[in-house]
């Protein structure tokens, strides 16, 4: 009687054990199944058909090349035929190439599963970890890319531990030490202060960093590998649960960019000398023609302040006022079709009108670029010309003004004198000087009126 109840007991819970498996089963987020020899799949569980997205008739019996494409069963094999030839379970890591191209990364267990009639089924169970298995890689593949970046970085970089012992640097930190890694792995700065990083209250600063919780910026000298005294500016901060990392420091070497710039400076400091203690008036001038800076010469050749000046433009200040040279030569200047012009002119002083012979270079500054910054006139005072007769006066040069007053040009003064032609133009130039004339014109006029030529001469 309690045998029947006992094998009545045991018979209604064994549907309910089947039941409470077939649920945990469907319920695992596992792929799970029963398959032949041949991979032939017998059974799965849903969690295998809703990856599979397919009814449960389509998949059963089915050979995993025609499920999942060409190619897909000899990834398989391999396995099954262990498990059955073995008799042993075996875990695994099952890579799976699909038709599609997509790869999936599978982690689980095939185990042989015996049946009633002698035959030996594969179980299977796997856990998908593709997802995981990418994060990985491309988490290596970044740490691989950082690694790179930070052998080829220029900059300066390295961290330390809550000790301040360096625990990393990269290449170019061990270069500018003169140093080997395994040489200042678990050091402090003060080991071998006589190189390496910036020693500007070095531990100083990493304390306070590491107190604040906050990056700060830093300028220090250090010496360099050489021994010579190096420049550097950076950053560093604070390091977060990074385990034995506390702070790190990332800083550019601008030694020779600081060397650089000084020799900028004593440049710049040697032309602003020469700029305001020149004997020569010197003026800087804009594209549009204004005045923009002048130097005590060429404001005392003035007779002006240098503010009064700086309002003003060099046609203000042109003997002929609008009508001058100076328009129609910047522009030429501008054009690149003159490189600089040289003129024996007249300039006006502000104050009362008179004019100031004088002698004017005038150059276009280019930028970096290559683009016109500015004019640079650099002008000298000429003594006003003396009355003087041909007789003081070398007989080929009054020659030279007989034939100018002619109307002979360059070349026929030169074929007449015997002389190249830029002789004669030089020649012309230094006339011109001489009798304070502003063109070949006014040339042979002051040469009339001072008594070199005379109209019986000519």
């Amino acid at each position: 009687m309690d045998e029947s109840k006992g094998g009545a007991h045991a018979g209604g819970e064994a549907p309910a054990a089947d039941g409470r498996f077939v649920l945990f089963m469907d319920y695992s987020p596992a792929f799970s199944f029963l398959a032949d020899r041949e991979d032939r799949l017998v059974w799965v569980n849903e969690t295998f058909l809703r990856w599979l997205d397919r009814p449960r008739e389509e998949v059963l019996g089915v050979h995993p090349d025609e499920l999942h494409g060409p190619g897909t069963a000899e990834q398989f094999s391999p396995s099954t035929e262990q498990v059955i030839a073995t008799g042993e379970a075996l875990s695994m890591e099952q890579t799976v190439r699909l038709a599609d191209g997509s790869t999936m990364f599978l982690v689980g267990h095939k185990f042989p599963v015996p049946q009633p009639d002698g035959t030996v089924l594969v179980g299977g169970t796997f856990v998908d970890m593709t997802a995981r298995v990418k994060a990985e890689r491309a988490w290596t593949e970044a740490e691989e890319r950082f690694r790179t970046f930070m052998q080829l970085l220029p900059a300066l970089a390295y961290t330390k531990d809550s000790q301040l012992r360096y625990t990393w640097a990269n290449p170019a930190f061990l270069r500018a030490a003169g140093r080997e890694l395994s040489e200042i792995i678990g050091r402090r700065t003060e080991d071998f202060r006589s190189a390496g990083p910036p020693q500007s209250d070095e531990e100083g600063e990493e304390t306070a960093v590491i107190a604040d919780g906050r990056p700060r910026s830093f300028r220090a000298r250090f010496t360099r590998a050489d021994g010579t005294l190096g420049h550097a500016f950076g950053y560093r901060f604070p390091l977060s649960e990074q385990g034995d990392d506390t702070v790190g420091g990332v800083f550019v070497d601008l030694t020779e960019e600081m060397a650089v710039r000084d020799r900028m400076v004593e440049r710049e400091t040697r032309l602003a000398t020469l700029f305001e203690r020149s004997p020569v008036g010197i003026a800087v001038i804009d594209l549009e023609g204004a005045l923009a800076e002048v130097n005590p010469a060429f404001a005392a050749l003035l007779e002006s302040g240098a503010a009064e000046l700086q309002r003003m433009t060099l046609i203000d200040i042109a003997a002929d006022g609008p009508d001058s040279w100076v328009r129609p030569v910047l522009q030429e200047l501008l054009d690149g079709r003159r490189a600089q012009h040289r003129v024996d002119t007249e300039l006006i002083r502000p104050q009362d009108g008179s004019p100031v012979p004088v002698s004017l270079l005038l150059t276009l500054a280019h930028d970096s670029a290559g683009d016109p910054q500015e004019f640079i006139a650099m002008v000298s005072r000429r003594p006003a010309s003396q009355s003087a007769d041909a007789s003081r006066w070398p007989e080929d040069e009054v020659t030279i003004l007989q034939l100018v007053a002619a109307g002979a040009s360059d070349a026929q003064v030169a074929r007449e004198l015997a002389m190249g032609e830029s002789t004669v133009r030089l020649r012309l130039g230094a006339l011109k000087r001489r009798l304070d004339a502003r063109n070949r014109a006014h040339l042979v006029a002051r040469a009339y009126q001072t008594g070199v030529l005379t109209t019986a001469e000519t």
